[in-house]
């Protein structure tokens, strides 16, 4: 019998094991499906290919504004930022490794889509998107016009096109300069450049413009500012898209409007926010912000669309903006601006800022003075006369110390301090320099850093571009905190700088130098980047532990659930022997195989007795098992309950 259940025993054994080995194979199975059906309730993952720098005050709004109309309660994104220049989209060796860095870097993040902004980065999506990314829907916005038919070709995209209210704008100009005779047209010569004239030439013929119209075709910044000192009186600007010019030297529009509007003896208008504050009066423009709404719309619709096959197409708002500077400058009429109109850097006089404190302070002084004046009028005259004297010859020492003071300690701070303290011109020379900046940067002396510094974009900087976007954030803004950047030294060795920089300008506006501080912080980079690697390793040691443990844990429940199962399915094979020591121990106490003396009866009451205690413990333990497995049957049956409590 004892043969017989230990056979049982391993038969029972193998079925389970081949049960375990198909449960955890569909079970791997069930798990991969299941990691790969989306969830609505996660974070979801948005990578951002832009060809726009992060530091302009445009990217700046757009991207607030994008990430303002993306995020809600339901749904949060996280965005990933990577930088594609221009210059470089024709360059094969470039695109290729740019490609293969977004491979290696995205393949495991989990992107949920990719948005391109701004013409190269959705050129590049465009020819290579599919391959780096397939099966993730993207967003085109703001590229070439020459490319949204073929993006509008393609399935699951979403679009939000460059647009213009150039008939809007000309009729802005009439309104507003109400005595035009001449209208001067402006636009580069690229694809997209051409495309903007063709539409103004169509405005202007629809309009009925009856005055004269000139149209000015990529023209070079310094020849255009040539040409706008010198147009003729009741003449207005039209500044359209500049990408390139006659040459085919790549520009922005902001470039150009920075190398014109100082010598424009005429009011320019425009299309875009971009250039509001660098020289136009306004018009009807698009804004970054509205920009950043119409692209988190068209990504939140393309995320929530089922029909792969359909695109999304999201128009951008187009509202009155004019700069309040330019509106003085040329004298326009408060009253021509339309209602509802968007006024940026407008300032207010001191006298509109303190009108009813000064009307105050006028009236109180005057019957001060009326009072006073009435009894002592001669005393008050020779008094003010000599504490004036006094208080000018005390002022003037005073002031004249404190000038010497101040040059002293301005002195001793710039020799002593020891971080560099620098002057630059913006063409990129420097007018002075103190002996710590010139040590960090492996000179010398102040002296000979000055003479062989000449231009700093390509002889201190190590990524040119780094110059350039510091002279945008801080003539922008007319300072930059922590600015950080690679500088060469003089043997060609490499560190990190750290500058805190403003703005110094004559009374005119006109920008006289940079002053700046900066710090070597090359051994803070250094950590890190150390800091980094390190962390990486710590998650990717911790994302690996917690898959082993929770492994076990599920090995651990699988292996207790199926020991109930075998515990609650074994109670006829436990029992079973129990019921024979039973049955014949009783057969024999009753004598039915011959008499017994009285310790064999003993004996054999006390093996009853341990069997009968032994079945209990067998059958609370099966119980309790049946309980696990949830094989417990349940039977409701009417009983005595006096009976029982007895």
């Amino acid at each position: 019998m004892f043969s017989l259940f230990v056979r049982g025993l391993r038969l029972k054994c193998l079925c389970i094991s081949l049960s375990i080995g198909i449960l955890l194979f569909f079970s791997g199975k069930i798990t991969a499906l299941a990691q790969d059906r989306p969830n609505d309730s996660e974070e979801r993952h948005a990578l951002i290919i832009t060809s726009q720098p992060f530091v302009t005050k445009w990217f700046t709004s757009l991207n607030n504004s994008l990430v303002e109309n993306l995020n809600s309660k339901k749904k949060q994104f996280r965005l990933s930022y990577e930088y594609i220049d221009s210059r470089n989209i024709a360059d094969p060796d470039f695109i290729e490794t740019f490609q293969k860095m977004l491979e290696k870097k995205y393949s495991h993040l989990g992107i949920d889509i990719v948005i391109g902004i701004m013409p190269t980065s959705c050129r590049f999506l465009l020819e290579h998107g599919e391959e780096i990314f397939p099966r993730i829907p993207i967003v085109f916005a703001l590229p070439s016009r020459a490319h949204v038919k073929k993006i509008l070709s393609k399935q699951r995209v979403g679009l939000v096109e460059s647009v213009s209210d150039i008939p809007g704008t000309i009729e802005r100009i009439k309104i507003l300069l109400t005595e035009t005779k001449h209208l001067v047209v402006i636009s580069g010569s690229g694809s997209d450049d051409l495309s903007y004239m063709e539409e103004a030439k169509r405005a202007v013929q629809k309009i009925e413009w009856t005055e004269n119209v000139s149209y000015l075709i990529g023209i070079p910044p310094h020849e255009l500012a040539d040409v706008l000192s010198r147009l003729p009186e009741k003449t207005a600007v039209l500044m359209l898209l500049y990408v390139k010019d006659r040459d085919g030297n790549p520009y922005t529009t902001v470039e150009v409007m920075n190398a014109i509007s100082q010598y424009t003896n005429s009011p320019i208008f425009g299309l875009y926010d971009t250039i509001l504050g660098y020289g136009i009066v306004g018009g009807r423009l698009t804004s970054a912000e509205s920009y950043g709404k119409a692209i988190a719309i068209a990504t939140l619709k393309l995320l929530d669309n089922r029909d792969l096959k359909k695109n999304i197409n999201v128009p951008t708002e187009i509202r009155d903006m004019y700069d309040w500077r330019q509106i003085e400058r040329w004298n326009i009429p408060v009253k021509n601006i339309p209602a509802g109109s968007i006024i940026r850097y407008r300032t207010f006089s001191f006298w509109e800022a303190n009108y009813g404190k000064l009307i105050i302070a006028a009236i109180i002084f005057i019957i001060q003075v009326a009072l006073i004046s009435g009894l002592f009028m001669n005393l008050i005259k020779v008094r003010k006369a000599n504490i004036k004297i006094q208080k000018e010859i005390k002022d003037r020492e005073r002031a004249e110390e404190a000038l010497r003071e101040s040059e002293a300690k301005y002195r001793s701070i710039f020799e002593n301090s020891i971080m560099g303290i620098f002057r630059t011109t913006p063409k990129g020379r420097y007018l002075s320099i103190n002996p710590a900046g010139a040590k960090m940067y492996g000179y010398k002396s102040p002296e000979e850093m000055m003479q062989s510094i000449t231009d700093m974009a390509h002889q201190i900087y190590v990524n040119p571009d780094d110059r350039k976007r510091f002279k945008e954030q801080v003539e922008t803004f007319g300072y930059v905190e922590g600015f950080e950047s690679e500088h060469y030294r003089k043997d060609g060795s490499k560190i990190w700088v750290l500058m805190n920089s403003s703005v110094i300008r004559d009374t005119s506006g006109r920008i006289l130098y940079y002053e700046s501080t900066s710090q070597d912080i090359t051994k803070r980079k250094q950590a890190e980047e150390e800091l980094e690697r390190y962390r990486l390793h710590l998650e990717r040691l911790v994302e690996e532990r917690t898959k082993e443990l929770d492994d076990a844990k599920k090995q651990a429940e699988e292996s207790d659930r199926l020991k109930s199962a075998f515990l609650a399915t074994m109670s006829h094979e436990l029992r079973t022997p129990l019921n024979s020591i039973i049955g014949f121990t009783g057969i024999l106490l009753q004598g039915l195989v011959g008499p017994l003396n009285d310790e064999q009866k003993k004996q054999l009451g006390m093996v009853r007795s341990s069997a009968n205690h032994l079945l209990s413990l067998i059958n609370d333990v099966l119980d309790i098992s049946k309980i696990e497995a949830g094989q417990l049957q349940v039977a409701c049956e009417t009983f005595d309950l006096s009976k029982s409590l007895r």
